[in-house]
């Protein structure tokens, strides 16, 4: 119960730092409230909302592929995902196509890659060998994406390493609209698989002998979480190391158990992206800096101190 009373109140201290840290000087005056209402609220709904789902889609992930280190970008849709933005710049530049293309080979890109992944799935390949594609997928798309580079300007590739780093910058509510309503539906997903996925956490063999489709549940919650990524990913961009770091803090306060950890990982998670946020905003006042750089500064030290001790 202590536990959790911290964690909320570190929830509402982001929350009260989102809306107020970066206009400190103007505070509750007419601009302020216009703010508030076009690009501050909106921020920090979407900033809730994402950081809460990559949370839970990390908890998932580590429990589907018994992997400590498994993120929600492992299997490589984000890889993926910035392949086709940077083939759409390409396009723009050489073809004069219209600047909705890149939605049209991210969405198309994204789905196709997807469906692979089903199909892999339907074919019984492994976990193991699961996350090595993405691994791939990952290593030929970066190296795609380079020799993407070396034909734009500067200002094409500026704006794709931005994306690559994650943002939170949004003007308006209709990206919250669409990103909040797919995140309360993964949530509803992920509440009602609760029991199931925990008897899987335990081991697959204790999980089948309690009457549950182990494949079947792996397929659900992975090709599921994946579709929620398509839509976070085109709206934030891959923001890292939150759906690695959150799970693992909240099983060190919670324990192992995932049914319980559900609504604790989505409030960390939020709460971290929440202080990211206001972080990238406020460290450097002349200067955004991206807030995947801040969450990669906080999450890489706790990779490498995970990857210390599963070695020794």
């Amino acid at each position: 119960m202590k536990n959790m009373i911290l964690i909320m109140l570190v929830f509402v201290a982001a929350l009260i730092a989102s809306l107020t840290a970066t206009q400190f000087d103007n505070l509750f005056t007419p601009a302020y409230f216009k703010l508030l209402d076009l690009i501050i609220l909106p921020r920090t709904l979407l900033a809730i909302f994402a950081g809460g789902a990559l949370a839970c889609i990390g908890s998932c992930f580590q429990v589907i592929f018994r992997n400590p280190l498994a993120s929600p970008y492992t299997t490589g849709l984000s890889s993926v995902a910035a392949l086709s933005l940077a083939l759409s710049e390409l396009l723009i530049i050489f073809f004069a196509f219209k600047s909705n293309i890149g939605l049209i080979l991210y969405i198309t890109s994204s789905l196709a890659f997807v469906f692979t992944m089903y199909l892999m799935l339907k074919r019984k390949m492994s976990k193991q060998s699961l996350l090595l594609v993405g691994v791939s997928v990952g290593i030929l798309s970066s190296s795609f994406i380079v020799l993407a580079q070396s034909f734009m300007g500067n200002e094409s590739v500026a704006r794709l390493v931005r994306w690559t780093m994650g943002n939170i910058d949004i003007i308006g509510y209709q990206g919250v609209l669409i990103l909040g309503s797919a995140s309360i539906f993964f949530l509803f997903f992920i509440y009602t698989q609760r029991t199931r996925i925990t008897l899987f956490s335990i081991s697959e063999e204790f999980a089948h002998t309690r009457g549950v489709n182990v494949e079947g549940l792996f397929q659900r919650t992975f090709i599921g979480a994946n579709f929620f990524l398509i839509i976070l990913i085109w709206f934030c961009g891959p923001i890292g190391f939150i759906g690695l770091i959150v799970p693992h803090f909240t099983k060190k306060i919670f324990g192992a158990d995932f049914s319980k950890n559900i609504f604790p990982n989505f409030i960390l998670g939020a709460s971290l992206l929440m202080i990211a946020t206001v972080l990238s905003k406020v460290l450097i006042s002349t200067h955004v800096i991206p807030v995947g750089a801040v969450t990669a500064s906080i999450g890489a030290p706790f990779l490498i101190y995970l990857l210390v001790r599963s070695r020794f």
